[in-house]
């Protein structure tokens, strides 16, 4: 089951590259991808990244979110450099830290991408 969870952020990884999906910056940490079904009911999925330890200057921590409609997280990993027990639990020393930062990564790059796309376009209409 737990695979099942790194099989799913390399899928949203893939159509974050294929621009599938278009993330917006909730605040300078925090990055989300907002799913609007046929009933208009809203499901979000995020990534956020931290730092921990003393004023910032510690280790990257990533979450992971799947809310529902409802506000309820559905699904809520968490990792960090050192061995997490979801790590742990999943077996790969580090891969879910590794596709979670893969995963902030390719989103935040896509947001700056939807800018620079967004001013290159404007600077094309002077």
């Amino acid at each position: 089951m737990q695979s099942d969870y790194l099989n799913n952020i390399r899928t949203i990884i893939k159509k974050t590259k294929e621009k599938k999906l278009k993330w917006k910056r909730q605040n300078p940490t925090t990055l989300f991808y907002e799913i609007v079904d046929s009933k208009a009911e809203r499901n979000i999925i995020s990534i956020q990244k931290l730092k921990e330890g003393r004023s910032g200057l510690g280790q990257d921590k990533y979450i992971f979110n799947a809310i529902n409609s409802g506000k309820e997280v559905v699904v809520n990993l968490t990792a960090a450099l050192d061995v997490s027990w979801v790590d742990t639990l999943i077996g790969g020393e580090g891969e879910l830290y590794s596709l979670l930062k893969e995963l902030y990564n390719v989103a935040d790059r896509s947001i700056e991408r939807e800018g620079i796309d967004f001013l290159d376009d404007l600077i094309n209409r002077l």
